[in-house]
Order: structure tokens, then C-alpha cells, then sequence
């Protein structure tokens, strides 16, 4: 078995007994796969998710995930997520290994308390060269989203908007930027089932490409520990010749802490 894999499962595996172990973070529950919480994890408070994601709009790619998130005070919390990626381009053999590591912070700015029903926070992001040739990024990234949130007693509202370039110019030349916008709903159907949707989209420069996809998701609140969510992005804008339409995730989270309510 090829050495990142290993190292990978055996952490997954660590974790995952962890988190079966410790009280939730329940303020977030029912976080779509694809879009994220404006409200940070208060400080002693955190979740581990693993995130599987095969999807072929523009090449084979599979990519196993784990992401840590862990709240530093009641208005600030930091993620890192390490993935390990098999890609498979046309006339190629695949390529195995670790992506590049990603980095992340989140500044809470308005709402988010006991009490309200929306929540609005600041997002940095930062993703390292450090992963395996063939399948990393070839540059460093640096982005910034601003995420809201909106509770009600029947729907979770979700977006995360914002911006992403390279620090510098890649091995064509070209300093890639873009626009990246994310929604989603999430109706509370019942104590554990969950039917979401996610609009995902990025606006690419140069070249001024667009990539749409709609992804319906189901959630599964398990119990206080342990959440189980499947979705399927469909691609609206038209992928490559080699690509497809309709990519696969699924994604378990293991509460970490004392909880964030």
C-alpha cells in the first residue's frame, strides 16, 4: 500500500475513535459538505471531517479528505485539511498522493450569539505547496470569503462568498484568480434526516470560464457525535470532452469538545 495512504488511514482511523468519544460541537450540525458555517466553534470545541469526493468534469479525480477544525475563543477559530488525491488524465497512468495542506481562519463580525439567527464572519485562507507533483496545485493560494448564516425553525441558509488567486504565476505563466460563490439550504425535515441543495460556482480569470454545479445532498444526524452526509454535484456549465456531469461525495464529522452552544 503506498506510504501517504497508510498514514492517512491510520490518523483517520485515531480520530474517528476520538471524536466517538467527546461531546458535540451540536451549534454546528448539519454543515453541508460543500459550504460552511459563519459561526465559529467556540473555544474548546471543534470537529473532525473526512470527505470523500470523486468527481470527473474535467479529469478522473478521487480525493480523500480530513479537515480538523477546533475553535481558539469564542469568536475566532482556525482549520487545517490535508488531502490525499488519485488523478487520472486522458492517455496518462494515475497519480497518487498528498494535495497541498490548507489552511484556514474564521473571525466572527456580527450576530452568532445565544439567541440570534443569523451570523456573518471574515474568512482568510492559505493553501501550501506541499503535496506530491502530479496531484498538488503547482502554486501557493491565498483567498478570502466573507460566510452568512440565517437560522429559522425550518431551514439553515448558507453563503460563503469571495475571492482566490495564486501568489504567483503558475507553470503556464498565468497568475490564476477567480470568484468563488457558494450556496445552500438545508431543510430540518426531521431529528435526523435532512434533504439539502448547494449552488457551487467560480468565476475563473483569465480566460473569463465559469463553473456551475448544483449539488442535492442528504444529511444524517446519527446522534450527538456522529453526522453522515451524501451528495452529488451536477455539472450545469458544459465540462471537457473527457469529463462528465455528475460527481460523488460522502463525508462523516466527529464532534470534538465541550460543544459551541
Amino acid at each position: 500500500m503506498n506510504r501517504p495512504i497508510r498514514w492517512v488511514g491510520a490518523a483517520i482511523a485515531g480520530l474517528a475513535i476520538l471524536g466517538a468519544s467527546v461531546r458535540p460541537a451540536a451549534a454546528h450540525r448539519l454543515e453541508p459538505i460543500n459550504v460552511e458555517y459563519a459561526r465559529p466553534f467556540r473555544w474548546g470545541s471543534g470537529v473532525v471531517k473526512i470527505t470523500h469526493s470523486r468527481v470527473h468534469f474535467n479529469e478522473v479525480s478521487n480525493e480523500l479528505e480530513m479537515e480538523v477544525e477546533l475553535g481558539l475563543t469564542d469568536w475566532l477559530q482556525v482549520s487545517v485539511g490535508q488531502p490525499v488525491a488519485w488523478v487520472t488524465e486522458p492517455g496518462e497512468g494515475a497519480n497518487v498522493g498528498f494535495g497541498n495542506l490548507e489552511t484556514g481562519l474564521r473571525f466572527l463580525v456580527a450576530g452568532g450569539q445565544p439567541g440570534d439567527g443569523y451570523a456573518v464572519s471574515l474568512n482568510p485562507e492559505f493553501a501550501f505547496v506541499s503535496g506530491a507533483t502530479g496531484v498538488r496545485d503547482p502554486a501557493q493560494e491565498w483567498g478570502f470569503l466573507v460566510h452568512v448564516d440565517r437560522y429559522t425553525p425550518k431551514w439553515l441558509f448558507f453563503a460563503n462568498v469571495g475571492w482566490n488567486q495564486g501568489v504567483r504565476p503558475g507553470e503556464e505563466g498565468v497568475l490564476e484568480r477567480g470568484v468563488v460563490y457558494r450556496l445552500a439550504a438545508v431543510r430540518l425535515l426531521d431529528k435526523h434526516w435532512n434533504p439539502t441543495v448547494s449552488i457551487l460556482g467560480t468565476h475563473e480569470f483569465p480566460g473569463d470560464r465559469t463553473h456551475l454545479q448544483v449539488a442535492p445532498e442528504i444529511q444524517y444526524f446519527k446522534n450527538s457525535w456522529v453526522e453522515f452526509k451524501v451528495a452529488f454535484p451536477i455539472s450545469v456549465t458544459r465540462p471537457t470532452a473527457s469529463g462528465g456531469r455528475v460527481g460523488f461525495q460522502v463525508q462523516a464529522s466527529f464532534a470534538l469538545g465541550r460543544g459551541s452552544d
